[in-house]
C-alpha cells in the first residue's frame, strides 16, 4: 500500500474515532440528570399538587394587584414553580407540549 493511501486510511480512522467519541458524549449528555432535577422529582404528588395550588393563589393575587395598581411583587419558591409545572401544565396544557 502506498504512503498516500495509508495516510488517507489513517485520517479516516481518526475521523471515525472522533465521531464515535462525540456520539458517545452526546448520548451521555442526554442521559445526565442534574441533582436539582432529582430533588425536584423526589417530591410526592400531593406535595407537588399543594405547591402548584400555592402558585395559582399567588398568581391570582398578582392579577388582583395589577387590576388595582401598576405596581406588583410576586415571590415564588422553586417548589411552587416545579409543583405548578408538574401538575397544572401536564394536566391543562398537555396538548401544547
Amino acid at each position: 500500500m502506498s504512503s498516500r493511501k495509508r495516510k488517507i486510511w489513517l485520517v479516516l480512522a481518526v475521523v471515525l474515532l472522533l465521531l464515535v467519541f462525540l456520539l458517545f458524549l452526546l448520548y451521555r449528555a442526554t442521559k445526565y440528570v442534574p441533582d436539582f432535577y432529582r430533588r425536584a422529582l423526589a417530591l410526592s404528588a400531593a406535595e407537588q399538587q399543594q405547591f402548584g395550588e400555592e402558585f395559582k393563589q399567588q398568581l391570582a393575587g398578582l392579577k388582583a394587584d395589577l387590576d388595582k395598581s401598576q405596581q406588583f411583587e410576586m415571590v415564588l419558591s422553586e417548589d411552587q414553580i416545579n409543583g405548578w409545572l408538574s401538575t397544572t401544565v401536564a394536566q391543562e396544557h398537555q396538548h401544547r407540549l
